[in-house]
């Protein structure tokens, strides 16, 4: 199944094993190199077949054959493996015809940078958006564009996946990185098409202590931020500050101070998430000071997290 967004592909694998892993990489064809984006797959209850479909970016419309080429592991762990591929037929007269294709060409300026919003592409199998963007402080927070959902007859519309790429180099702080988001297949009668900017990365100047002794287990509110201290140490002459905040939360030019003086954060180590009782997730980790002596405070330049927008950007509907 194809059309102008994607090229999805249906399989079966018939006299496998469990043990057996048989990625697919990319399609090629005649104008067309096509990666791989996501699939998904099912055994049958003998684990003796399996039954899948993956999604690749979408192939040429002047392409009348492709290659699927695979790779077989033959020891997984011993990291041998055989290269293949299939060649088939392809007519592109067969492909779904696409329902929207329209240019949206607005810009969003965010803390850090900012974010143009170029085209929407529908198709009857998925919606896509592309976009360019400019954010420095993008990789310091897992999912930097989360917050953006795109509307449809005033409903959202369900996400499907969103990634980020560049030409010039993937998490670059200097150059532009493309970034398509891909959302549900339009409804057959459209009334509105509204792009909606909840949160996206942003930057808050801090400059505030927190103190390190005594600890009395509670968070301590940060520009609305709340930061747990949970444990203060010295270990093989590092200091270990253990701290909890929201998920999302990564701090930015932290020191530690007393009257040994003023130590910068070395490095972070054993980063996990845990539950809160109140059901909310915390991200848990340890910072490391180049400091044998147990400090006052510690204190924190600013930090990188989720910020509100609220833009609405409305699209046309032709």
């Amino acid at each position: 199944m194809t059309d102008a967004n994607q090229f999805i592909l249906y399989y079966t694998l018939s006299n496998t094993s469990e043990d057996e892993d048989i990625p697919f990489a990319r399609i090629k064809g005649f104008l067309t190199d096509s990666n791989r984006a996501q699939g998904v797959s099912i055994w049958n209850e003998e684990k003796s077949e399996i039954k899948g479909q993956m999604y690749f970016e979408p192939v040429s419309p002047f392409a009348k054959k492709l290659t699927l080429e695979y790779t077989k592991w033959t020891d997984f762990d011993g990291g041998t493996s055989i290269s293949s591929s299939i060649t088939f037929p392809y007519d592109p007269n067969k492909a779904m015809q696409t329902e929207l294709k329209q240019k949206i060409n607005k810009t969003i300026k965010v803390d850090k940078g900012k974010i143009k919003f170029k085209t929407i592409t529908a198709t009857p199998t998925v919606t896509k958006i592309t976009a360019v963007a400019k954010v420095t402080n993008a990789s310091r927070v897992f999912n930097p564009y989360g917050g953006i959902e795109l509307y449809a007859n005033g409903k959202p519309l369900g996400e499907v996946i969103s990634g980020s790429s560049s030409s010039k180099g993937i998490g670059s702080l200097l150059y532009d990185t493309d970034i398509e988001f891909s959302f549900d297949s339009l409804p057959k009668k459209l009334d509105s098409l509204e792009l909606v900017i909840n949160e996206i990365v942003g930057y808050t100047t801090v400059n505030e202590e927190i103190p390190l002794d005594p600890l009395d287990g509670q968070p301590h509110l940060v520009k609305e931020k709340e930061i747990w201290v949970r444990d203060v140490s010295i270990t093989d002459g590092m200091l270990e500050v253990r701290i909890a905040t929201d998920e999302d939360v990564m701090l930015d030019g932290v020191t530690v101070m007393g009257q040994g003086g003023s130590f910068p954060l070395k490095t972070t180590v054993r980063q996990d998430y845990e539950e809160l009782e109140d059901g909310r997730i915390v991200k848990v980790r340890t910072l490391l000071f180049p400091t044998d002596a147990v400090p006052e405070s510690m204190m924190i330049k600013g930090m990188h997290h989720m910020k509100p927008v609220g833009e609405l950007i409305e699209i046309t509907v032709k």
